[in-house]
């Protein structure tokens, strides 16, 4: 591939800190059943820290399942009820996150762990202080949560945060927090509409015009951070790298 270099600024939006929430919590052991296998195909796979594997399973009567090498278990589907659940994930301390509408839920040391935080989540990285997730309230408003083990963290437009949701979160090799915010086709760019990506460093929230991301991009889609620490991130029809040498996209 070939990249050509581009000049992207960072602009100071706040130092807001977030603030407090305390999100109704349910915890219980978790409901576990023995199966033969997945009832259908996979769409996405992780590892936890006591040598398991699981699976998001795309069948309407068995959603999660997991593997240790020797037996086959499945979540009780009857605790996602009713709530669209968006993707799952896994943290620096081996916990399985699952994430949806309205609900988020921790699977760590056989116990079950439900956190009801009344927004659509639809991101999720892990950072050396916990994880952080990303998503919309109902009207669409962008809103990040980190949770570092005992306390929530919620930022919203208070601090800075625009008012269209967020479609991807990435923890790069500092530590940085990335927030990739999904705009409608024709909506950026836009005077009245903030960038569509932005920054944290624990102290202050950045934002970066693209001028190459509009249109027909609607913002960033997915992020990764590779073997190096450089940050990678994608579009609908761009490529962007942040290395040493500056900002690259393809």
């Amino acid at each position: 591939l070939e990249f050509v270099p581009i000049t992207v600024e960072g602009e100071v939006i706040s130092n807001g800190q977030g603030h407090q929430i305390h999100p109704l919590t349910e915890v219980m052991p978790l409901p576990v059943r023995p199966i033969t296998g997945p009832r259908r195909g996979v769409r996405n796979i992780q590892p936890d820290g006591e040598g398991k594997v699981w699976f998001e399973v795309a069948h309407p009567e068995q959603s999660f399942v997991s593997f240790d090498g020797t037996v086959w278990e499945e979540i009780d589907n009857s605790i996602t009820g009713d709530i669209r659940v968006l993707g799952m994930g896994s943290d620096r301390e081996g916990a399985i996150w699952i994430y949806g509408n309205d609900v988020v839920w921790r699977i760590l040391d056989e116990e079950l762990t439900i956190f009801h935080l009344d927004v659509s989540i639809r991101a999720f990285a892990s950072s050396a202080d916990g994880v952080w997730m990303g998503g919309s309230r109902l009207r669409g408003q962008a809103v990040v949560y980190h949770y570092e083990g005992q306390q929530w963290t919620e930022f919203d437009q208070s601090d800075g945060l625009p008012e269209f949701g967020v479609s991807c979160i990435a923890v790069d090799s500092t530590d940085t927090i990335w927030v990739g915010i999904s705009y409608y086709a024709s909506s950026y760019p836009h005077p009245e509409y903030d960038p569509p990506l932005l920054s944290f460093d624990g102290e202050r929230w950045t934002a970066y015009e693209l001028d190459l991301m509009r249109y027909d991009d609607g913002g960033p889609r997915h992020f990764f951070v590779d073997s190096t620490g450089q940050l990678w991130f994608s579009s609908y029809s761009r490529l962007f790298l942040r290395s040493d040498q500056g900002w690259l996209h393809h």
